[in-house]
């Protein structure tokens, strides 16, 4: 019997529907069923080979899956406006935890663990206001970094290698908290390791919020200029911006400090002048919380991570300078060493030299 064009065409594509949904059934995990134990992670834009915390994060799930006995599943935004629609996937599967990664999530996070009380939910790199606090809801936790404390190690390993005396960084909107906490935190760093240095911070006030991380030329023109003023180690932080700081001083071999990616990795052509990064450390954070969690055992609101250091430039770090390092990264970590820093609102100026 010869099948006529139309109904052969049919036939194909209920063959393809039926293949479709078969590879979707294989992709979807268990989670209704009450014995399996599912984590989903929703990473930001930034995608999972971000050097930083989506790639961190992702990791350390995967690691503790393979620990401990639970399914683990991910979904890699590409665009931002996806972030609800991507939440949204793993709350239809039936997951028992949702993980998302960057402070863009914050809102569809708070959002969804609102209307889904059954579920818990994880938001990393995420904070809340007092004004929210009354709306918080007992099924949500927020892991944070403390900037302050990542911009203090990157100063002290700054300080550790300048010979002309003068250390500097680069730096988005000083008026966006996190990143004057890192301007702070660094110059203070710079202090404890030594004192006397200068330490200059480069701030790009003149742009908007957004604006001050995408802005190649100033970020370029800026790390010329502190080069030109005798600094000799630079640390530069914030999309385009900071990645154009780096390149310009790379070319004139000033050596460098990675802040929340490992540069190594995101930025390979400047590894040879790279002496180190810090980067978060999801890790313990996330193993306490998805514990607590498959054991009925969540305790809600905030949690606080810390850092690593990464020294996978090309650049020889002493194994002395790198223990002394991590005894101040442990330090910072337990409390028993203090940043210094102010956390109020900044006053922005565009810059300060110490």
């Amino acid at each position: 019997m010869q099948l006529n064009r139309p109904v052969l065409h049919n036939l194909l594509a209920i063959l393809l529907l039926a293949l479709l949904a078969q590879a979707c059934s294989l992709n979807q995990p268990d989670c209704r069923n009450e014995q399996v134990f599912c984590v989903g992670f929703v990473s930001d834009a930034a995608g999972l080979k971000d050097a930083g915390l989506n790639q961190s994060t992702w990791a350390a799930i995967q690691q503790l899956a393979g620990t401990h006995g639970f399914r683990a599943q991910v979904i890699e935004t590409a665009d931002s406006r996806e972030y609800g629609k991507n939440v949204d996937f793993f709350l239809a599967a039936g997951v028992d935890v949702l993980v998302t990664g960057g402070f863009g999530l914050g809102e569809v996070t708070l959002e969804r663990a609102l209307a889904h009380p059954e579920v818990i939910f994880v938001g990393l790199s995420q904070s809340y206001t007092d004004e929210e606090s009354p709306r918080l809801p007992p099924n949500l936790a927020w892991v944070t970094f403390p900037e302050d404390q990542a911009g203090f190690l990157a100063g002290a390993l700054a300080a550790s290698f300048t010979e002309t005396g003068r250390v500097a960084a680069v730096l988005p909107n000083e008026a966006i908290l996190s990143v004057n906490w890192y301007g702070q935190g660094f110059c203070n760093g710079v202090r404890h390791m030594l004192a006397g240095v200068n330490c200059s911070l480069r701030y790009n006030n003149n742009s908007s919020f957004d604006g001050s991380f995408t802005d190649p030329f100033w970020g370029e023109d800026s790390a010329s200029g502190l080069v030109s003023d005798g600094a000799d180690v630079l640390m530069a932080y914030g999309g385009t911006t900071g990645q154009a700081a780096l390149r310009a001083a790379a070319r004139e071999n000033i050596l460098l400090v990675g802040l929340d990616q490992d540069l190594a990795q995101w930025m390979p052509d400047i590894r040879h002048r790279l002496l180190g990064s810090i980067v978060p450390d999801p890790d313990q954070a996330l193993e306490e919380i998805l514990l607590a969690g498959m054991h009925a055992e969540f305790t809600p609101g905030e949690q606080v991570a810390g850092f690593r250091i990464q020294f996978s430039g090309q650049l020889e770090v002493s194994a002395y300078l790198q223990e002394q390092l991590e005894i101040i990264r442990l330090q910072l970590e337990n409390g028993g060493l203090s940043t210094g820093v102010q956390k109020e609102e900044p006053q922005p100026d565009g810059g300060d030299t110490f």
